[in-house]
């Protein structure tokens, strides 16, 4: 993941939860959201998801509840997200965190 600054690695001097609120209100949990969509279908996620769910669906039969499907494919879907797109992720949600932090003090 990204390397830490030292100014950046100090105690955070706003409670989480102001964080969290901004983080909603700003509109930057829906780009973060947005932004990772946009990689995964790019990245071919989305379509290998698409497959290994319809290939469990025939494995697991007809009468598999969502549940079931969930719980046999959610470990491969997280493993095969791609490391740059997580440290991507990191990247947008810590500039916000350090951003907001800042903008508290």
């Amino acid at each position: 993941m990204a390397d830490l600054k030292d100014e950046d690695s100090q105690a955070l001097s706003v409670p989480a939860h102001v964080i969290e609120e901004a983080f909603s209100s700003s509109g930057e949990e829906n780009r973060c959201k947005e932004n990772i969509t946009r990689r995964l279908v790019q990245e071919g996620w989305e379509e290998k998801t698409r497959e290994n769910i319809i290939q469990t669906v025939k494995e697991l039969g007809d009468n598999a509840t969502m549940k079931e499907v969930f719980e046999a494919v959610k470990d491969d879907c997280r493993r095969r997200v791609p490391s740059s797109v997580k440290k991507e992720l990191f990247d947008q949600v810590h500039a916000f965190v350090i951003k907001t932090n800042k903008q508290h003090e």
